[in-house]
């Protein structure tokens, strides 16, 4: 037993005459296994934190604040005829290049909080989208706007929903106000 096992021995380590030596191991498999010693660790490293960004910026692109107000101005008829159709929200492998996103909740309550950009046909725009929910089911809209280049802004928010309070440039019917001083004196009938 102990010369088969010596010969058994040789057959492995020595080769046959006119034959290369078995390489090892490591000469056999080199060409996968530097790639996966280098490919794991990096993985872990990088593909971690930009899967983490990933799942977080598909999360903010799938909320109904983003969703909801995206649709509203696509459809609006205003906006189509100042930005053209078809609207389209430009991306980068699949998320929104551009504008930017805010998203915070605390015990009262969620905030969504987006700027947008829009391209269309004709030109491009800006939706402007801040939102409030107190269980993240209901949002109420403060502002929901596009913003066009040339200063602009169509309202996406339905009368009577709430919306962007009146600007300064907006004229003010003072005539109603008993303290102001352009009222019109109204009369009794004792008088």
């Amino acid at each position: 037993m102990d010369d088969y096992q010596n010969d058994f021995a040789n057959d492995l380590t020595t080769p046959a005459f006119g034959q290369e030596p078995r390489r090892s191991w490591f000469g056999r498999n080199w060409f996968w296994l530097v790639p996966v010693l280098i490919l794991v660790p990096l993985c872990c490293c990088c593909g971690g934190p930009l899967g983490l960004f990933w799942w977080g910026a598909s999360q903010l692109k799938s909320m109904p604040p983003y969703v909801d107000s995206v649709t509203a101005a696509e459809q609006d008829p205003a906006v189509q005829q100042a930005l053209g159709t078809p609207i389209e929200v430009p991306t980068v492998l699949g998320f929104p290049n551009g504008g930017d996103f805010d998203f915070s909740f605390d015990a009262t309550g969620q905030t969504f909080e987006a700027t947008i950009v829009l391209n269309g046909s004709a030109a491009s725009g800006t939706l402007r989208i801040e939102a409030q929910s107190p269980n993240g089911v209901t949002w109420t809209y403060t502002v929901r706007q596009v913003e066009l280049a040339d200063g602009t802004v169509i309202d996406l928010i339905p009368a009577g929903q709430g919306g962007t309070p009146p600007t300064d440039d907006a004229p003010v019917d003072d005539s109603a106000d008993p303290e102001s001083p352009e009222a019109p004196e109204t009369k009794t009938p004792d008088e």
